[in-house]
């Protein structure tokens, strides 16, 4: 009889080519900063990733460097067995994320999706957070992260604001960003939103 971390591996797909059709969507959702078509967001990080299954989310892909293979065991198991688990070399798995010191795990994260009409009328109670102009991720996330421990509703980002599922926002919130409501608007609608 085969052991957990034996089933881990086996899940394992080896790749080893720059072209696998994955690897290049993962390094492109990273590089853009936003949802893929079907609502995607590229996470990176083991705390992230476990983050993201705790908060309910379905992970597509999940992508491990062969440095990281002895870690296999700790995360695999949490993810479901429809998501395809792809083993890549360390340099290739660089080139696609966008850290300088990657953790050696990345994944795809369906994202719960939300319009601003569903983020105002939402039926939680609590503060609604109205964004602009904020360009820094870091304190983007640290907003999202605070907004969580605050109990707030849902936030609405506006013009000029830097994308809630860039990398370094999703690492700053800590993991807020999966189970904090978040919409675009455009300040115009929001206000006769607000208003009504």
């Amino acid at each position: 009889m085969k052991s957990a971390s034996q089933k881990d591996r086996e899940r394992l797909r080896r790749i080893e080519g720059r072209h696998n059709s994955l690897v290049k969507e993962l390094r492109q959702v990273f590089s853009r900063g936003e949802l893929t078509s079907s609502g995607e967001c590229a996470v990176e990080g083991f705390r992230i990733i476990e983050e993201a299954v705790r908060s309910g989310l379905r992970v597509r892909a999940v992508f491990f460097s062969e440095s990281a293979e002895p870690r296999v065991p700790r995360l695999l198991p949490q993810i479901s067995n429809h998501a395809e688990a792809l083993l890549v070399p360390d340099k290739l798995f660089a080139s696609a994320v966008p850290s300088q010191t990657p953790q050696g795990v990345a994944a795809l994260v369906q994202m719960k999706t939300f319009t601003a009409e569903d983020v105002v009328e939402g039926s939680s109670l609590g503060p609604l957070l109205v964004i602009a102009g904020v360009q820094d991720p870091g304190n983007l996330g640290t907003i999202v992260r605070s907004a969580e421990a605050f109990g707030a509703k849902g936030i609405l980002l506006g013009e000029g604001t830097v994308s809630a599922y860039n990398s370094k926002v999703v690492r700053a919130s800590a993991g807020s960003v999966f189970r904090v409501p978040i919409a675009k608007f455009a300040v115009h609608a929001a206000i006769s939103l607000l208003r009504s």
